[in-house]
C-alpha cells in the first residue's frame, strides 16, 4: 500500500534554498526560530552573485519574515510578509552607475507544500502582487521613476524532484496584469507616460538541472552536463498606450503618442546543448502612432503574425542548423 508522505517546514525551506542557489542567487537568513509546528525566518535576503556591474548588474530582495507552518496532514503552509523591498544597480551603456529601489506587495499570499523531501509539490495563491518603483539614481543624480506592475489573482503549481538530475515543472496563471509609468527620459526634460492592461497571463514549463551545476555562474558547463529547459508564455487580450513630450529642439516641440491593441500572443522557448529556440504567434493586432517627426499618422494592423528562431549554443567543428522565419497575415496599412 502507498505510504503517506510528509514534508517538514525545514525540508521545504531547504528545497527553496537549493533551487535559488542553483539559479545563481545567494540566500542569507537573519534569524531562525522554531515554535511548535511553526518555523519563522526573519530578515531573509536573496541576491545575485557578485559579478561585473557593467554586464550583469546587482539585485537584492529583502523579505522581513517567512512563516512556515506544518498543518498536521503532512503539508506545510508558507506565508511571506505582506511587503518585500529590493534594489538593483549596474552600469548603463554610457558607463554611468545607476541604482533604484522597489517594493513588492503580496498581501494575502499563501503557498501549500505537499509530498516528500525528495518530491515536493508547491501550490501557491497570490490574490495580488504589486511591484512598484519610485526613484532612480543615475550618475549621482536622483530622479523620479514611478513605474508599477500589478498581477491579480495569481495561482500556480511547482513540482520538483531531487536527484542526480533535479527536475522542475511549473504552471502559473494570473487573471489580469496591468502596468503604468510616468518617466523622465533625458536631459531635455522629456517625459513619457504609459499604461497597459492584459487580460490573462499563463506560464508553463519544465527544467532538468544536473546536480552541482550553477546556471548563472557557468551556463556553458551546465548545458554540457545536461541542462534542459523549455516553456510557454501566453498573453490574453492586451491594450496599451503611451504619450511622450519634451522641450522644443530648434523651436519645434517634440511629441509622440501611440496605442496598441491585440487579441493575444504566445511565446515558446527551448534550450539545451542541442540549441536555443524561440517561437511566437500573435492573433490580430493594431498599432497607431502620431509624432512630431512625421507629418502624418502611422497606422497598421495584422490578422496574425509569427516568428521562429533556432540557433546553436555550443562550439562545434561541423556546421550546425540555424533558422529564422517570420510571417505576417492580413496586413493592412493606414492611408
Amino acid at each position: 500500500a502507498p505510504a503517506f508522505a510528509d514534508v517538514t517546514s525545514e525540508q521545504v525551506w531547504q528545497s527553496w534554498v537549493d533551487y535559488y542557489s542553483s539559479a545563481g542567487y545567494q540566500i542569507k537568513e537573519g534569524k531562525r526560530e522554531q515554535a511548535g509546528d511553526t518555523l519563522t525566518i526573519t530578515d531573509v535576503t536573496v541576491s545575485t552573485e557578485d559579478g561585473d556591474p557593467a554586464t550583469t548588474g546587482q539585485m537584492t530582495l529583502t523579505v522581513p519574515q517567512i512563516t512556515m507552518t506544518e498543518t498536521g496532514d503532512g503539508k506545510v503552509r508558507t506565508v511571506y510578509a505582506d511587503q518585500m523591498t529590493g534594489s538593483f544597480s549596474g552600469t548603463d551603456s554610457d558607463a554611468r552607475d545607476f541604482s533604484a529601489n522597489f517594493t513588492v506587495d503580496v498581501a494575502g499570499n499563501a503557498m501549500v507544500t505537499s509530498g516528500a523531501a525528495e518530491d515536493m509539490t508547491h501550490e501557491l495563491d497570490y490574490p495580488v502582487m504589486d511591484i512598484a518603483l519610485t526613484t532612480m539614481k543615475s550618475d549621482g543624480k536622483e530622479q523620479p521613476l514611478p513605474i508599477r506592475v500589478s498581477l491579480k489573482n495569481s495561482t500556480g503549481k511547482m513540482h520538483n524532484v531531487a536527484g542526480a538530475t533535479a527536475k522542475y515543472d511549473y504552471d502559473f496563471k494570473s487573471e489580469r496584469l496591468t502596468f503604468s509609468g510616468d518617466v523622465v527620459t533625458d536631459e531635455n526634460d522629456g517625459k513619457v507616460k504609459f499604461d497597459g492592461d492584459m487580460a490573462g497571463l499563463e506560464m508553463v514549463g519544465q527544467m532538468s538541472l544536473p546536480s552541482g551545476q550553477d546556471m548563472a555562474g557557468d551556463m556553458n558547463a551546465a548545458l554540457k552536463a545536461g541542462l534542459i529547459a523549455n516553456g510557454t508564455v501566453k498573453f490574453g487580450a492586451t491594450a496599451a498606450m503611451f504619450d511622450f513630450a519634451a522641450e522644443p529642439v530648434d523651436g519645434q516641440a517634440q511629441t509622440a503618442a501611440g496605442k496598441y491593441d491585440a487579441k493575444g500572443f504566445d511565446l515558446t522557448f527551448a534550450m539545451s546543448q542541442d540549441g536555443l529556440g524561440y517561437q511566437g504567434n500573435s492573433d490580430a493586432a493594431a498599432f497607431e502612432l502620431t509624432t512630431s517627426d512625421v507629418p502624418f499618422p502611422i497606422k497598421y494592423a495584422a490578422e496574425s503574425a509569427s516568428f521562429d528562431i533556432q540557433l546553436p549554443v555550443m562550439k562545434a567543428d561541423a556546421a550546425q542548423p540555424f533558422k529564422f522565419a517570420y510571417s505576417l497575415g492580413g496586413l493592412t496599412l493606414g492611408d
